[in-house]
């Protein structure tokens, strides 16, 4: 399980995950220091984005596909877009789908058999076209051992609430009386941090906890740009 939030505040977004990475075959910890978190900008979008899932796709008769990989140099390419944060996302699926296509023409087999029918991975995209502060999500899925086109959200405005892309139920419904809406980003990362930690400690608790934990990474998004208030480690300010 990877833990992936956000959190609206009236003077910026803050966006969160774990560090914790796990084989997805032997179920050991890879890494405590993953990161899953990444900027994305454009002529007139600054957004950051958090991978869910399955971080690769890999073969038998082939190198892996990796999700991250494919995803940063995706938006190296599409830094001089200038399309609006609806279009942006649409464009990034797309990119992504094709990259995958390219790979392996779609199908997934041979592959190990973990990969059964459903979903490979999504991810969650935050940010501003102009001042305008949107949210959308990306699903990418398996149907038949083939990778079929990626759903794509429409674009939503945050709402003041914690917006829980892939964490724990459970931690939520513990903390929620505890939570309110922030009005500083101070605010938010301290929200944010409270429910990733709360996730981490409660990994032996929770069934929707295992395999959170390591080190925390909070980046946050303002119409001016990204910056980390936690960074990824090995990652400057």
């Amino acid at each position: 399980m990877t833990v992936i939030v956000s959190q609206y505040t009236p003077e910026g977004i803050v966006i969160g995950a774990d560090g914790m990475r796990k084989d997805c075959n032997t179920k050991s910890v890879e890494s405590l220091t993953a990161r899953k978190l990444f900027s994305a900008e454009s002529r007139d979008v600054i957004s950051a984005y958090g991978w869910a899932g399955a971080t690769a796709l890999y073969f038998a008769d082939r190198l892996p596909f990796s999700f991250v990989e494919a995803s940063q140099s995706t938006v190296r390419t599409m830094r001089r877009e200038y399309c609006g944060f609806p279009a942006y996302v649409e464009n990034f699926a797309k990119a992504i789908y094709k990259k995958i296509l390219e790979h392996c023409g779609g199908n997934l087999n041979p592959t190990p058999a973990w990969f059964l029918d459903g979903e490979l991975a999504r991810v969650l995209f935050v940010g501003y076209e102009r001042d305008l502060p949107l949210q959308m999500e990306v699903i990418f899925r398996n149907k038949g051992g083939m990778v079929i086109q990626p759903e794509v959200s429409k674009p939503r405005r945050p709402s003041k609430d914690l917006k829980i892309f892939s964490g724990s139920n459970d931690v939520w419904l513990r903390l929620q009386d505890s939570m309110f809406a922030p009005s500083t980003i101070k605010d938010g990362v301290e929200i944010v941090r409270t429910y990733i930690q709360a996730c981490s400690d409660h990994c032996d608790v929770y069934f929707d906890c295992q395999g959170v934990g390591g080190h925390i990474h909070i980046g946050v998004i303002t119409p001016k740009g990204f910056d980390w208030s936690i960074p990824p480690y090995g990652c400057e300010r």
